[in-house]
C-alpha cells in the first residue's frame, strides 16, 4: 500500500534523494535498490535537479511532488492519495494526472480524495460523494453521469430574462450571450428549442450534454433536492471522489 496523507511531512534537513530512499526502506526495499528507484522518479518527474538538496529549499509544489513520489517508490498495488494535486501549478498537476492514469493503465488501484470535480471526472472509473460524513451517491462515473440528467448550452443573442422561463428549464446559469440550461428530469430539450425559436431568439449554439459531476453535487446537496441513488438533507460540505 502506498499512502499520502492531507497534511504533508517531508523531513527538512534530509535531501531529497535520500528521503525517498528512506521511505523505500521503510517499505522493505533494499537500499541499493531504493536509491536507484528514486534516482530514477526524479529524473523522471523534473526533480532530477533537486534531489541532493534538502527538502526545506523545495518549494510547496516541489515538495508536494516529492512526497507524492516517495509514496510510489516501492510501487504498491493499492495507492491512496488525500488531496494529490494540492499545491501543484498547473503544469505538475498535468503531470501527475498523467503518472495516475499511468498507474492505472499498470493494473494498480488508486482511491483518492479532491474538491475538485473536474480532476475526478479526468481520472476516475468510479466516484464516491460524500456530503457533511454522508454518502450521497456512488457507482461508475458513467452511469451516474448518464443517470443525472442533463444540460444545454446555449450562445444567443438578445435579452436572457426569458430563460428562466423556458420550459423544462430547473436552472439558469446566464453570463450574458451565452447560458447553461440544467433540465428537470424528463425534460424535452426539443421544447426548449421550439420555444426558443418561437421567441425568435437567435441560437447561435445549441448543445446538449450530462450534467459535470459539479453540477451533480451542487442538485444532490444544494436545496435538499433528491440526490442521485439517495436523499440528502445537507447544504454545502465537502466534495469526495474516489
Amino acid at each position: 500500500i502506498g499512502y499520502l496523507p492531507e497534511e504533508r511531512g517531508l523531513y527538512e534537513k534530509m535531501r531529497v534523494r535520500d528521503l525517498m530512499t528512506y521511505f523505500g526502506q521503510l517499505k522493505g526495499m533494499e537500499t541499493g535498490l531504493a536509491r536507484k528507484r528514486a534516482s530514477e522518479l526524479l529524473q523522471r518527474y523534473g526533480l532530477g535537479e533537486s534531489a541532493d538538496k534538502k527538502c526545506q529549499t523545495l518549494s510547496k509544489g516541489m515538495a508536494q511532488k516529492a512526497q507524492i513520489l516517495a509514496t510510489l517508490i516501492h510501487e504498491p498495488e493499492l495507492i491512496i492519495l488525500d488531496e494529490p494535486f494540492s499545491g501543484l501549478d498547473p503544469l505538475n498537476r498535468d503531470l501527475m494526472r498523467d503518472l495516475i492514469l499511468q498507474l492505472k493503465r499498470e493494473g494498480r488501484s488508486v482511491i483518492f480524495s479532491t474538491h475538485i470535480m473536474e480532476q475526478a471526472e479526468q481520472i476516475c472509473d468510479r466516484v464516491l460523494l460524500i456530503d457533511d460524513g454522508r454518502k450521497i451517491l456512488d457507482g461508475e462515473l458513467s452511469a451516474v453521469r448518464s443517470s443525472a440528467g442533463k444540460e444545454i448550452r446555449l450562445d444567443y443573442d438578445g435579452d436572457g430574462d426569458f430563460l428562466h422561463d423556458l420550459p423544462g428549464v430547473a436552472r439558469v446559469n446566464d453570463s450574458g450571450k451565452q447560458a447553461e440550461l440544467f433540465m428537470e428530469e424528463d425534460a424535452d430539450p426539443q421544447a426548449v428549442l421550439a420555444a426558443l425559436v418561437a421567441a425568435r431568439v437567435r441560437v447561435r449554439r445549441f448543445d446538449l450534454r450530462e450534467l459535470s459531476l459539479h453540477e451533480i453535487f451542487i442538485r444532490a446537496v444544494g436545496g435538499g433536492e433528491k440526490a442521485v441513488g439517495g436523499d440528502t438533507d445537507g447544504v454545502g460540505g465537502d466534495e469526495d471522489d474516489e
